[in-house]
């Protein structure tokens, strides 16, 4: 996904579409799993995922820039906490089964619905959304756990973007599990990979890529969510509070 400069003055965040890493094995800010009941250290960011699932997850982090990144199991009705140095730039996602590499990457042969994060220094404000850019696999919340001041005026200050159910799946766009169960949704980028769906290349710009058919269906049924890379204007929001909570199978 990309960030635009529509909130909070000219943010220029180091834009990814998500699911289109880059090559880097620089992990300098590498995420800290903790106990969800420990206080954030002084300095840091912190987000609880918490399972509202029937099931078990498998709940991942990763930097930008960084193809894979972390993983743990966190079973029905329990959460774990991430911690993050500021200024950090990434993602959280959940899969209800997985193995080997597959539980530690998010992205187009392999997607996941996100949680992404811009945690800023400072006092500046963070940048959070939810992506299906990629695709989707489970349901979703972002919560910030305390609101700041929102001295900007910005629609989306401090919201709570939210799925519940997720959009229905087109026709080949299934991904399954190695037992052959569906565990998970394409994007029109994942599934055709070309510059015209992923807005890249000669749509590499507001102008240029607008979204699809496919891009608009996943809106209307996931209002919050970003459903293509330049989904800005409905799908930023801003917060400075004392952490998030994100929430797979939010009720």
């Amino acid at each position: 996904m990309y960030f635009s400069p529509l909130v909070l003055s000219y943010a220029v965040l180091g834009g990814l579409v998500a699911g289109l890493p880059l090559s880097a094995n620089d992990s300098h800010n590498a995420p800290v799993i903790r106990s969800a009941n420990a206080s954030s250290s002084s300095g840091k960011s912190f987000v609880v995922v918490k399972n509202s699932c029937s099931h078990s997850i498998v709940a991942g982090t990763s930097e930008n820039g960084n193809e894979y990144g972390s993983s743990l199991s966190i079973s029905a009705g329990a959460s774990h906490t991430f911690d993050y140095n500021a200024p950090w730039e990434g993602r959280i996602w959940a899969r209800k089964s997985c193995e080997g590499k597959t539980c530690n990457f998010s992205g187009l042969w392999a997607p996941t619905s996100l949680a992404e994060f811009h945690f800023a220094d400072g006092d500046a404000e963070d940048f959070y959304d939810i992506s299906f850019v990629d695709g989707y696999n489970l349901p979703l919340s972002i919560a910030p756990n305390t609101k700041s001041d929102n001295d900007y005026k910005v629609a989306k200050h401090c919201g709570t973007p939210k799925v519940s159910q997720l959009p229905s799946c087109p026709s080949g766009f299934e991904t399954k599990d190695r037992d052959g169960n569906v565990d998970g949704c394409k994007s029109a980028c994942s599934h055709f990979q070309t510059d015209e769906y992923c807005c890249t290349g000669a749509h590499n710009s507001a102008d240029t890529c607008k979204g699809s058919n496919y891009a608009a269906k996943v809106k209307a049924a996931a209002p919050d969510a970003y459903s293509y890379a330049f989904d800005d204007e409905t799908s930023v929001y801003t917060c400075k509070p004392d952490g998030y909570t994100v929430t797979f199978c939010p009720s």
